[in-house]
């Protein structure tokens, strides 16, 4: 576990960027249905992003199952970062492929 301690009279997007060895920046993404990400090699309480944010709509899929997995007993998402958690007691095992549809 790392643990990192910030002290300064300002707490200024400058000063975050020199703390974290990092950049400020803006990104904007145009809204669109029928969005599609695949990850192989899944494992059980894995983190997908699908690299957007702002998602809905999302069906995750088993390879070779045309039938959608269950939100909250397969998967659960977060729809603000674009992240996909892979449950414990869901159908995805260890190796599967993954399939993440969606809209933004």
């Amino acid at each position: 576990m790392l643990l990192m301690t910030l002290a300064c009279n300002e707490v200024t997007l400058k000063n975050l960027e020199v703390f974290l060895l990092g950049s400020n920046t803006k990104t904007t993404q145009a809204a669109a249905s029928d969005n599609e990400a695949r990850f192989t090699n899944v494992q059980i309480g894995d983190y997908l992003d699908v690299g957007k944010r702002d998602i809905s709509g999302v069906q995750v899929y088993r390879q070779g199952n045309s039938s959608p997995l269950v939100d909250g007993t397969d998967y659960e998402y977060q729809a603000g970062h674009g992240i996909v958690h892979i449950l414990d007691d869901g159908e995805i095992v260890d190796g599967d492929e993954v399939t993440v549809n969606f809209t933004t």
